[in-house]
């Protein structure tokens, strides 16, 4: 017997808060001039699994992107 190693598996969609907060996020991210998507999206490493900005000023920008996220997927807007 063989296995077949290159099966996909099915996406599946997220639900409830998950889903909110990638509206969220998309929304947001799409909001931003293309200077500050370039730093969200490009501009990180990832350290045991978390996204590491070795700027404070990268930092700042995406902290203050998750802060209108969280407030948005929260609030239901």
């Amino acid at each position: 017997m063989s296995v077949n190693t290159n099966v996909k598996l099915l996406d599946i969609p997220p639900t409830g808060m998950a889903a909110k907060y990638e509206r969220a996020w998309n929304e947001v991210v799409d909001e931003c001039d293309p200077w500050k998507k370039n730093i969200i999206i490009n501009n990180f490493t990832v350290i045991s699994g978390r996204h590491v900005y070795h700027s404070k000023a990268d930092q700042r920008i995406m902290s203050d992107v998750m802060e209108e996220v969280v407030r948005r997927a929260e609030n239901d807007y």
